[in-house]
């Protein structure tokens, strides 16, 4: 009976591991998004930090990387490097992100914010 439970027990441990980490991949790296009205935007993200730039709009931000849990984060505290920033922006707006699933390079997000009802699902490429 011991060695029944001891053996349930490491399966769901391991099964609940699996579950703790399956997002890890997408939290350090360079990563792209390709859309057709805005072009490239290349995405560069640290564990604190995040750069996007988007040569073809001539813009670049950084933002501060706060990591809610696993597979949830949030960009604060928007810096505008290079180009114009949206006339209503605030320092209080929070974009926030999901980490839906991953499969191979690809890392699906779900997306919202704090200033905005807009919610929309992405799929950003990992390339390095």
């Amino acid at each position: 009976m011991i060695r029944t439970f001891t053996i349930i027990a490491f399966i769901l441990s391991l099964n609940i591991n699996a579950q703790i980490s399956k997002c890890n991949a997408g939290h350090i790296g360079t990563f792209e998004l390709d859309s057709e009205d805005y072009g490239i935007l290349k995405i560069e993200r640290t564990e604190n930090s995040q750069i996007e730039t988007n040569e073809s709009m001539g813009f670049q931000a950084s933002y501060d990387v706060v990591w809610i849990d696993d597979c949830h984060y949030e960009l604060r505290n928007k810096k505008v490097i290079k180009g114009e920033t949206r006339p209503d922006s605030k320092t209080t707006d929070i974009m926030k992100a999901e980490i839906l699933k991953i499969e191979g390079s690809k890392v699906f997000l779900r997306l919202s914010s704090n200033f905005s009802d807009f919610i929309t699902d992405c799929e950003i490429t990992k390339i390095k």
